[in-house]
């Protein structure tokens, strides 16, 4: 830095000199040209020195951490045309006083910390062709003197705190082609309309209301209208059609309501057509037929009728096809060739699964679940060799499950529940190496289980329960090695359960009720250490309950009931803490009830019927020392020890113990229930009593918020129970209105809340419960797990939690309103539910607990390790924070090291595989190249820098096309591309400015 600053010394001549200042260019007539500064910190005292340089027409300072506000002797530069200052660390207002540079044309101050409301004055520069001011924190309106740039052709507002109404004299910027704007509300001025230049309208996640104005149809230049997450309402004005040019129509997630247009055949330049989650009704229009360009057309969730347009599956381009919960109907799914993804699940189609469909030779989704289909799965299908996704499932399909779907050896899912389907499982589904889901469960199968299934070493979920499959369970199913959940319930199956279980590491959830197996449990259950539903009920096991069971710390669930065992109940199971749900009714068991640990919260109906059980809970028979049978009670050297075991253990509880409060139920303080979800009954006392008065043996972990406990309510529901510090809510009407707001916010990957309870004593929040814990305990140990983290998650599962997790932070930046930032993503608050599907928890109670402050905190949010370095230096947060924390967990999921221990980040890219966690690169050798990948996309997201940070729309869409392409190797990357263009297509904006403008 010194040696390029010494030079700029007025006292030693001019910049243009015979030496020369370093980083100046000049023009043949010896004035200053060009100031070229690349990666130099600039202190003020030299950026004094610039405002010297009055002939300077273009000062690029973008990206060299400037800090402070922006020195008023920029003003001076009068021969300024154009000035970069973008990806700095500027703070305080916009200087009124750059109204003076009336040459300027170029004005980029984007990514900085800038505030304050934007300038009149600026409305002096009349020459200005691009304004970019996007992320900074600008608040106040758009002022009404933007109409005053006669040539503007570019307007970037956006990731600001700008409120208020769109001004109409938007309407006056003649050249304007690109607008881009966030927070407004109220509605779309008319006036917009005289835009006759723009090219892209981007008002997309704003509070916009009212109707879309027919006046947009003025705007012939149009290419991309994006207007979609906002509060619009009304029809789709057919004066749209009026738009020529347009290629991207999104108006998805509004409140639009009416029949989609006719008109809109007559776009037929248009490739995406996105109205999702929207109040349409309706038929969709014929006239689709003319969109020969539509590569995409997306309608899920509205409520449009009458049958799928035979046309539109004949359009030449159409790639992707989403009509998801709607009203349609038919006897007839029509179909294109060319197809690569259908979804119109949740409908009422009838008629049969078109044969026609085995033509889509580039189909790799095909989701047809939800309807009233009939007769036949098609043996066509089976010539899909793309196809990933196979979901059937909930209609009235019957006949054989056909062979050639072996065939499509893509496959990762098959889902074909709940219909009618007979005959046997096909042994060429053994040929199906990537298949991870595979659910044949509630149908009308026979014949036995194939061994071949123990060939599928991708499988996570076998569901073939509620059939008549018979025969014994094959020893080869043993053989899976990341198989995570097994039901084969309700079946007919004979045998003994294989001694090899134990081979199963990962097993989650054994269910195999409703059988007829035999013999004993295999002592080795006990070595599977992630078990955490063991169902064996209603079967005619015998012997002794294994005591390894004792060895399941994460066990949640343990169902023997009407079996054969005899013997006493091994005192070890009581070391089984997470133990919620036991049934050992209905056997021969005899002796003395442990009361020990777990079994303390369990009553009489878990151990009813067993004749020779005796002692608490149950009301009867009391245990005798005097028994001469030995079997109503305890030997004397197994009492003995127990006696001790609980004494040490007791005394260890109370050395250890913290301080805690006890619920008293005298203390009936009067509070409200609320709850989000119509199946889900509870009060105050249900929450008290399942979790034993908020007991430690009930506690899950430990927060910033507060503690989380472990709740199973009378019906079964299994809750996870946040009780809030008090200290850190106020009581308040905004606690009730705030939190109501989050009960609203619904998607897959995000957790659940399913109420909440709120009195002036008392502030508890209801979850879902996810049985897998965090992704920090299965990648480090210390909760699910702790075994290595390539033992417990294969590369397959990591990214598909990476996936869910970017989609679940995508929602909450672009698919709620208001936008949330979580501010504190991290690998202990993904969620892990019983299909190892992420779910980010604790996103918005950050804000329900500093309800007085804005986003913009005055303090570190986040953890350490997580943070990113422009919350440490300046407390500023935005969507951005939340794309560093998230590359730091896609670190975590590379490279199974925590964040503290992954060193210098700049360090890493360099290191080639050895970076990766070595049993996760040696167990996917052919994904090497998409490892790198992954490694590079977090490496971006972890950049120093907010600005080249991908938006997390990019971040989802780059991921879905790594994960793509691990399933089609084979198939060119343009296909690949077209599967994400659904995702892509949210953040889709053309560069700024153009290059030949960044060349003045």
């Amino acid at each position: 830095m010194a040696e390029h600053l010494m030079s700029w010394d007025p006292s030693k001549g001019t910049p243009c000199g015979a030496q020369g200042w370093v980083g100046i260019k000049c023009r043949r007539d010896n004035s200053t040209g060009l100031v070229q500064v690349v990666s130099i910190v600039l202190p003020k005292a030299s950026l004094d020195e610039i405002g010297n340089l009055t002939q300077l027409t273009v000062l690029y300072l973008q990206q060299n951490q400037l800090v402070g506000k922006i020195p008023a002797e920029l003003c001076d530069l009068t021969a300024l045309e154009a000035l970069y200052l973008h990806s700095n660390y500027l703070t305080g207002p916009i200087p009124p006083e750059l109204g003076r540079l009336k040459k300027l044309a170029v004005l980029l101050l984007f990514s900085n910390e800038l505030t304050g409301s934007i300038p009149e004055t600026l409305a002096n520069l009349t020459n200005l062709e691009a304004l970019v001011l996007s992320e900074n924190s600008l608040s106040g309106s758009i002022p009404p003197a933007i109409g005053s740039f006669p040539v503007l052709r570019v307007l970037y507002l956006d990731s600001n705190n700008l409120s208020g109404l769109i001004p109409p004299e938007i309407g006056l910027l003649p050249c304007l082609q690109k607008l881009f704007s966030n927070n407004l509300q109220g509605p779309i001025p008319p006036e917009i309309g005289n835009l006759q230049s723009l090219e892209i309208l981007e008002l997309s996640s704003n509070q916009l209301s009212g109707g879309i104005p027919p006046e947009l149809g003025n705007m012939t230049s149009l290419v991309h209208l994006d207007l979609q997450f906002n509060n619009l309402s009304g029809p789709i004005p057919p004066d749209i059609s009026l738009l020529s040019r347009l290629e991207v129509l999104s108006l998805g997630y509004n409140r639009l309501s009416g029949a989609i247009p006719y008109e809109v055949g007559l776009l037929f330049s248009l490739r995406l057509m996105y109205l999702p989650n929207n109040s349409l009704s309706g038929h969709i229009p014929a006239d689709l037929e003319h969109l020969k360009m539509l590569t995409q057309v997306d309608l899920d969730f509205n409520e449009l009728t009458g049958s799928i347009p035979k046309q539109l599956g004949f359009l030449p381009n159409l790639q992707a096809l989403f009509l998801q919960q709607n009203k349609l109907q038919g006897k007839h799914v029509h179909f294109v060739s060319d197809q690569s993804a259908m979804d119109l699940s949740g409908n009422y189609l009838s008629g049969p699964v078109p044969p026609e469909l085995g033509n889509c030779s580039l189909l790799t989704v095909l989701n047809l679940a939800d309807n009233l289909l009939t007769g036949t799965v098609p043996e066509e299908l089976g010539s899909l060799s793309f196809l990933a996704s196979l979901v059937l499932e909930n209609n009235q399909l019957e006949g054989k499950v056909p062979s050639s779907l072996g065939n499509c050896s893509g496959l990762i899912a098959i889902r074909l529940g709940h219909n009618r389907l007979t005959g046997t499982i096909p042994e060429s589904f053994g040929l199906l190496t990537h298949l991870q889901t595979f659910d044949m469960s509630f149908n009308g199968l026979t014949g036995k289980i194939p061994p071949q299934i123990g060939l599928c070493k991708s499988l996570l979920s076998l569901a073939l329960n509620d059939n008549a499959l018979k025969g014994s369970i094959p020893t080869e199913l043993t053989t899976l090695p990341i198989l995570q959940f097994a039901s084969m319930a309700h079946n007919k199956l004979t045998g003994v359960i294989p001694p090899t279980l134990d081979s199963l590491a990962q097993l989650q959830v054994l269910n195999l009720e409703g059988n007829m197996l035999s013999g004993s449990i295999p002592a080795k259950v006990g070595a599977i250490r992630d078990l955490r539903e063991l169902v064996l009920s209603s079967n005619r096991l015998s012997n002794n309950i294994p005591s390894s069971l004792g060895s399941l710390l994460f066990l949640t669930v343990l169902l023997l009931d009407k079996n054969n065992f005899t013997g006493t109940i091994p005192p070890t199971l009581c070391n089984c803490s997470s133990l919620m749900r036991l049934n050992l009714s209905s056997n021969g068991l005899v002796g003395e009830i442990p009361r020990l640990g777990s079994f303390l919260r369990f009553q009489a109906d878990s151990f009813a019927r067993n004749t020779g059980l005796c002692g608490p809970p149950l009301p009867f028979p009391r245990c005798s020392a005097a028994d001469p049978t030995g079997e109503a009670v305890l030997g004397p050297a197994v009492a003995v020890l127990a006696v001790l075991v609980f004494v040490v253990l007791l005394a260890k509880w109370f050395h250890l113990r913290p301080v805690q409060v006890t619920y008293d139920p005298s203390e009936n303080v009067p509070g409200k229930m609320v709850v989000f979800v119509n199946n889900f009954v509870c009060d105050y006392d249900d929450i008290v009593a399942a979790t034993g008065g908020f007991d430690d043996s009930h506690l899950l972990g430990k927060g910033g918020f507060g503690a989380v406990y472990d709740a199973v309510l009378p019906d079964g529901s299994h809750l996870a129970v946040k009780r809030l510090r008090n200290e850190n809510v106020a009581n308040d009407p905004s606690f009730e209105a705030e939190i109501s707001t989050l009960g609203l916010i619904k998607h897959r990957n995000l957790v659940s809340l399913k109420g909440f309870y709120c009195s002036a004593q008392e502030k508890l929040l209801f979850y879902d419960y996810m049985p897998c814990g965090s992704l920090h305990d299965v990648l480090h140990g210390g909760g699910v797990a702790s075994a290595s983290p390539s033992t417990l998650l294969s590369w397959m599962a990591r990214l598909r939690i990476a996936v869910g997790t970017a989609r679940g932070l995508l929602y909450l930046h672009e698919g709620c309103s208001p936008r949330i930032i979580h501010r504190d993503v991290k690998s202990s608050n993904i969620l892990l539910d019983s299909d190892m599907e992420p779910h980010i928890a604790d996103f918005g109670l950050a804000r329900l607990v500093e309800n007085n402050a804005t986003h913009l905190t005055t303090g570190i949010a986040g953890t350490l390790g997580y943070i990113a370095p422009e919350v440490v230096s300046t407390c500023r947060l935005s969507e951005k924070t939340d794309v560093y924390s998230f590359g730091i967990v896609l670190l975590e999921l590379l490279t199974g090291r925590k964040p503290l221990v992954l060193g210098n980040l700049g360090e890493i890219q360099g290191k080639g595989m050895e970076t990766f966690d070595s049993e996760l690169a040696s167990s996917s050798p052919s994904s090497g190249p998409v490892l790198v990948q992954m490694m590079q996309l977090a490496l971006h997201c972890t950049s120093d820098w907010p600005s080249r940070r991908p938006s997390m729309s990019k971040v989802v869409a780059f991921l879905e096309l790594l994960q793509e392409s691990l399933l089609r190797e084979e198939e060119e990357s343009k296909q690949l591309l077209l599967l994400t263009d659904r995702a892509d297509q949210q953040s889709e904006k053309i560069s700024l400015p153009s290059d030949d403008m960044m060349e003045r």
